[in-house]
């Protein structure tokens, strides 16, 4: 262990020590955690209206995820639900695509498609009304009502607005598919019952204690936390070393052929001709070249590493290895591709039959993920010239019509991509096609501005996991709600949160 370790855990042991009395105390004087309230009321009978009348029930769904089943259960389940007098109309509203403020969608709802929910001024919610609503993308729930229904519901006492939309959270966040229809009616009942409350859970611990209780578990915590970033860093920076040391090994058994190879590469680059080969891909090769030949005159400065040679020695000289294994492994890749799109331009048979039928799963893929509409009909008719361009793979005027495939597919996946890569059109982030000497790129990348379908739908899932992390993130931190609207004009009541 080094001393930095052994200091640290020596650190850690007493602060614990000191820590734990005050833990003890600190528990002793607390009460147990609230526990969250569970609705024991007797149900009245399905066929049996609701002891203050009969509610009017209204299911919308954009989303197509209920089912005739669901909205009857829906309806059926409301009218049992014992809600203040001043419910007369519940709302379930299910949207398949929102606003990220989901109340924006709701006022857009109300203001256009259901006119019914909006006050005769057009200010606020219809009174009478219980609005509850579900957004899946992104996933938004939200509660909202008449100034007399949130009144009646007491929907701004503490802890009530997520009194009420927690109960939605639990079933949409359970395991396999969500259940929407159990989520709208959890919501409900939750809000007809005034019992229905968030809770802090921190216990009541007095406020002497609770400082030094924190002030003592933070000091614990940070030890605990030297301690684990000293010996973690030390194994990562071990592994780092070793992969270093096998980086190198490679790397000088492939230099040598690369560098030798190099300039009849040169040459087919400067050789190609066609419009695939455009000034970025040619900026791109100049500069992996330039990036070649300066590892070529690094790589001899790192003649002193051995294969016996520590790791400390390996490490010392991370920049330096990687730098040259990176251009190295750049060049490979570019080289690969050069020579894919020189024998593509050339008329070798087997390259252009294998690159139509890369074309042709992803053509494939973009159709099916269309649906049955005029876009995947179109996606149809070029899959049929990119077959027919197979069975002439050697053709004369092979790389036009080609070229003519690209460019087509290409604005046809640009439509495709704005109606259901739903996070890549919202995204403000630029997309970075995959450069010469990137693995993933194709022929034709650059040109038009294609790129394979696959390609956009894999940023957009990178960008949906990305924005789903940001969420459960948000959700973790704060059970804080969002009221009111992008714009001016409308005060209705209610708000909304992330599930």
């Amino acid at each position: 262990m080094t001393p930095i370790t052994a200091a640290a855990a020596a650190a850690l042991v007493m602060l614990v020590s000191l820590a734990l009395p005050v833990t003890a105390a600190a528990e002793a004087l607390s009460s147990p955690s609230p526990v969250a309230h569970s609705d024991t009321r007797t149900v009245p009978d399905k066929n049996t209206p609701a002891a203050t009348g009969t509610v009017e029930v209204t299911v919308y769904d954009t989303a197509d995820r209920l089912s005739a089943d669901d909205s009857a259960l829906m309806e059926s389940q409301t009218t049992t639900i014992d809600f203040p007098q001043e419910v007369t109309r519940v709302a379930y509203l299910l949207f398949g695509s929102n606003d990220d403020n989901l109340n924006d969608t709701v006022r857009a709802h109300v203001e256009t498609t259901d006119q019914s929910l909006i006050s005769d001024n057009r200010e606020k919610f219809a009174p009478g009304t219980l609005i509850i609503a579900i957004g899946l993308d992104p996933r938004r729930v939200g509660v909202y009502g008449g100034d007399d229904v949130l009144t009646a519901i007491d929907y701004y006492a503490k802890g009530r607005e997520m009194g009420i939309q927690n109960p939605m959270k639990n079933v949409l966040r359970a395991d396999g598919d969500p259940n929407f229809a159990l989520a709208f009616l959890a919501g409900a009942k939750a809000a007809a019952d005034p019992q229905a409350v968030a809770h802090d859970s921190g216990g009541k611990i007095t406020g002497f204690l609770r400082r030094h209780f924190e002030w003592a578990i933070a000091i614990v915590v940070t030890a605990g936390a030297l301690v684990w970033m000293t010996v973690s860093s030390f194994f990562t920076d071990r592994k780092h070393a070793r992969k270093l040391r096998g980086d190198l090994a490679r790397i000088r058994r492939d230099f040598t052929a690369v560098a030798l190879d190099l300039d009849s590469i040169d040459i087919r680059a400067q050789q190609l001709s066609s419009p695939l080969a455009t000034a970025e891909i040619r900026s791109q090769w100049e500069t992996v070249k330039k990036q070649f030949a300066t590892a070529h005159e690094t790589l001899p400065t790192l003649d002193g590493l051995k294969p016996n040679s520590s790791l400390r020695a390996y490490f010392r000289n991370k920049e330096t290895i990687e730098s040259v294994v990176d251009a190295t492994d750049k060049m490979t890749r570019a080289k690969k591709n050069i020579d894919t799109l020189f024998n593509l331009e050339r008329g070798d048979a087997v390259t252009r039959i294998s690159q139509l039928n890369e074309l042709h799963g992803d053509i494939t893929t973009a159709a099916m993920s269309a649906g049955e509409n005029t876009l995947a009909e179109h996606f149809n008719a070029i899959d049929r010239r990119v077959l027919d361009l197979r069975d002439d793979p050697t053709g004369e005027n092979f790389m036009d019509d080609y070229c003519g495939i690209l460019a087509d597919y290409s604005s046809a996946v640009d439509v495709s991509a704005k109606r259901q890569l739903h996070d890549l059109e919202r995204s403000s982030t630029t997309r970075t096609t995959p450069s010469l000497y990137d693995s993933s790129w194709r022929p034709g990348y650059g040109y038009r501005d294609f790129v394979y379908y696959q390609q956009l739908r894999d940023w957009d899932a990178q960008l949906r996991a990305e924005r789903l992390a940001r969420e459960a993130e948000r959700r973790s931190s704060s059970g804080s709600t969002t009221r009111g609207y992008s714009k001016g004009g409308f005060s209705g009541g209610g708000s909304s949160s992330s599930w």
